[in-house]
């Protein structure tokens, strides 16, 4: 996740640093879903949509079987909420790491500028 993602953006529902969103589909809403074309239909569709609006798709997944409130599935839901959010803390450290790299050696270019107009300064 570069800075750029760190700036405003607009939707027709939402305006800000829009990280995530979660749509719960109830099982007893679309009995559909079942069938694995629909499902990769949608899923394509998902994609295309978050292309399309410039949006990042980090990571998308079904919990087969869950129902609205997901009863008999908290177990898979909190483990893969969790492995989610671990993987988003990890790339949040980096990418801090990589940033402050980034200060680090932009600050070096500006003391090698300075030093460059200092001899300038002496020199002329």
């Amino acid at each position: 996740m570069g800075s750029d993602n760190y700036e405003l953006k607009s939707f027709s529902h939402s305006k800000g640093q829009n990280w995530y969103h979660v749509i719960l589909v109830p099982r007893t809403r679309c009995q559909i879903f079942r069938y694995e074309a629909t499902r990769s239909l949608c899923q394509q569709g998902i994609e295309l949509t978050c292309k399309n609006n410039k949006i990042d798709l980090f990571t998308h997944e079904v919990i087969p079987g869950a129902n609205h409130f997901f009863e008999d599935k908290i177990d898979e839901l909190k483990k893969a909420v969790s492995e989610y959010l671990d993987g988003r803390m990890e790339q949040a450290e980096q990418d801090r790491a990589q940033e402050k790299e980034r200060e680090r050696e932009r600050e070096r270019e500006r003391q090698r500028q300075r030093e460059v107009e200092q001899q300038e300064e002496q020199g002329g």
